[in-house]
């Protein structure tokens, strides 16, 4: 129930993301740091879009789940190889959320898969 509320969000993003340039470097799914920037993104976008309130729970529950994943990370890797990493996920995010639709899906499959409830 949770990855079909997301996936139905991310194929509505459609209308609710902003046109950007098409070449952004594609974020990898198979990333805790990658899919946490994703899913950060498109969790703020329906608090500021007014997407229905089952959705943006599903959305951040997903942020959530990785964003405890990058903690750890950080705290092992140490914060400046989080945020080296963030920031570039982040600004091709930003410049062609439309194009990140896919990349939601497979995190939040991957987030279920591995124990999402």
């Amino acid at each position: 129930m949770l990855v079909e509320r997301v996936l139905l969000f991310a194929a509505a993003s459609a209308g609710l993301a902003a046109c950007s340039q098409a070449n952004a470097a594609t974020p990898d799914p198979s990333q805790d740091i990658d899919c946490s920037v994703v899913a950060f993104y498109f969790s703020g976008l329906a608090e500021h879009r007014g997407v229905e309130p089952a959705q943006k729970r599903a959305l951040a529950a997903v942020h959530k789940w990785y964003s405890k994943k990058v903690q750890a990370i950080a705290k092992d890797e140490g914060a400046n190889g989080v945020l080296t990493r963030a920031g570039p996920v982040l600004e091709a995010v930003k410049r062609d959320p439309m194009n990140m639709r896919d990349e939601l899906a497979a995190c939040t499959d991957r987030a279920v898969n591995d124990g999402l409830r």
